[in-house]
């Protein structure tokens, strides 16, 4: 059985099931693949429409401002003090983080 979260669906076996909950108890109801594809293609032109208005310097500080103090001096020192230059990635699958090296910062859970 392959497992994953995608678009805050749980993925089991290629087929995508949305988690509801009936008087306490978690159930999980099938949504069909054109529901998904419909759902990716209307975020998709939400996000390019606001794109623009996004303050990316803010949603990247307060992802820092998250983090333990530690892990924000350990991400300083590798971007700023480290020889080595790390290039870094914007991940997607159950949240958006950022791989720097090592280092994930996550942005959205």
């Amino acid at each position: 059985m392959k497992y994953a979260k995608k678009f805050g669906y749980h993925l089991i076996d290629g087929k995508y099931y949305e988690e509801t909950s009936v008087g306490g108890i978690p159930t999980f109801k099938k949504v069909s693949e054109k529901e998904i594809d419909k759902l990716d293609m209307l975020a998709d032109k939400i996000a390019e429409k606001l794109k623009d208005n996004l303050d990316t310097k803010m949603v990247l500080k307060e992802s820092v401002m998250a983090l333990f103090k530690k892990d924000i001096n350990k991400l300083h020192k590798m971007l700023f003090k480290s020889k080595r230059k790390y290039k870094a990635e914007t991940r997607e699958h159950h949240c958006v983080d950022m791989k720097i090296g090592n280092f994930v910062l996550v942005i959205v859970v």
